[in-house]
C-alpha cells in the first residue's frame, strides 16, 4: 500500500460494525474509503463534507478509483449545516398500574381452547412392534414403581 493525502468530497457513509465505509471523491477519481468509527469520525464522515485526509491506498479495480484506508484527518474543510426539525409536544396520559394477585389464573383464562383431535398415522409393522414394545417396558415399569 502506499500513503495517501488528498482533499476528499464525501458522496455517501456507512457504518460497518467498528468501521465506517463509504464513496467520496478526489478531482475525477472515485475514492473508497474506510475509516476507524470513532465518534468523531462518524460526525465528520457524512455526506457533502469536504475533510483533507492522509492514509494508504490501493489501486481499485474499476477505472479511475482508488480503495483508501484514512488514519488520520489533517484538515476539516467544510461539513454540512445540521438540519433543524420541528419538534410537536405531544400531551401523554399518565401510565395506571395495575397490580394482578392471581396472574396464572387469568392466563389461562384468556389462554385459547384446545381441542385435542386424534390422528391416524399408518405405521409399518415393524414401527408397531417397537411401539407396543414401549408401551408394554412402561406398563411394566410404572406397575414396579407403584409396588
Amino acid at each position: 500500500m502506499r500513503t495517501f493525502t488528498s482533499n476528499i468530497f464525501i458522496i455517501s457513509a456507512q457504518v460497518v460494525d467498528t468501521t465506517i465505509t463509504g464513496t467520496a471523491i478526489d478531482g475525477d477519481i472515485k475514492v473508497n474509503f474506510a475509516a476507524a468509527a470513532t465518534d468523531v469520525n462518524q460526525r465528520l464522515f457524512v455526506p457533502e463534507s469536504n475533510l483533507v485526509v492522509a492514509g494508504k491506498f490501493r489501486l481499485g479495480k474499476e477505472l479511475a478509483t482508488i480503495g483508501v484506508w484514512i488514519s488520520k484527518i489533517i484538515a476539516v474543510v467544510s461539513i454540512p449545516a445540521p438540519v433543524t426539525a420541528e419538534v410537536e409536544v405531544v400531551a401523554l396520559e399518565p401510565v395506571e398500574s395495575t397490580i394482578i394477585d392471581d396472574a396464572k389464573s387469568i392466563a389461562v383464562e384468556l389462554a385459547p381452547a384446545t381441542e385435542v383431535t386424534e390422528t391416524s398415522v399408518l405405521l409399518t409393522p415393524a414401527q408397531k412392534r417397537a411401539a407396543t414394545i414401549a408401551a408394554n417396558k412402561a406398563k411394566a415399569d410404572s406397575a414396579i414403581a407403584t409396588c
